[in-house]
């Protein structure tokens, strides 16, 4: 009967032991999904800023998209433009140890749903006094 003496406190002590690193790694984990998410919404909006100014040119809508990039703290990869659609990519690193199992990469793309009906716009048209102006649309036959 001695000999079992202390050996629920070690049990305990094992228990509450497992339980705080399974916690730990829960935080981390978190951590690694909101990194994640925030890569992903910096992406969306990235280029939905680059669509948005898309008519003064690649360089302009580019620039955009890194001033999105740069304010939410997150790495532009790589801006294109395709058209009147911006594809761009960003990538951020988390702070913790789960970096070294890489980094989150996003992809996303904007642009208008259809072209058919947007009037082509020359460089003329679209600067006034260094801002973008609004693009013209013309609407399609039976659309209303």
């Amino acid at each position: 009967m001695s000999d079992d003496r202390g050996v629920a406190t070690v049990w305990a002590a094992g228990a509450i032991a497992v339980l705080v690193s399974i916690a730990v790694f829960g935080m981390h984990l978190g951590e690694a999904m909101v990194v994640r998410h925030h890569v992903e919404s910096s992406a969306d909006l990235a280029a939905l800023a680059g669509a948005a100014t898309v008519v003064a040119g690649e360089q302009y809508a580019c620039a955009q998209a890194r001033r999105i990039t740069d304010r939410m703290r997150v790495q532009l990869a790589s801006c294109q433009v395709h058209g009147w659609t911006v594809l761009v990519k960003t990538t951020a690193r988390p702070a913790s140890w789960l970096a070294t199992f890489g980094t989150p990469t996003a992809h996303a793309r904007a642009g208008p749903a259809t072209v058919a009906g947007r009037r082509e716009l020359d460089s003329t048209d679209v600067l006034f006094d260094g801002k973008v102006r609004a693009v013209e649309f013309t609407p399609r036959a039976g659309a209303q």
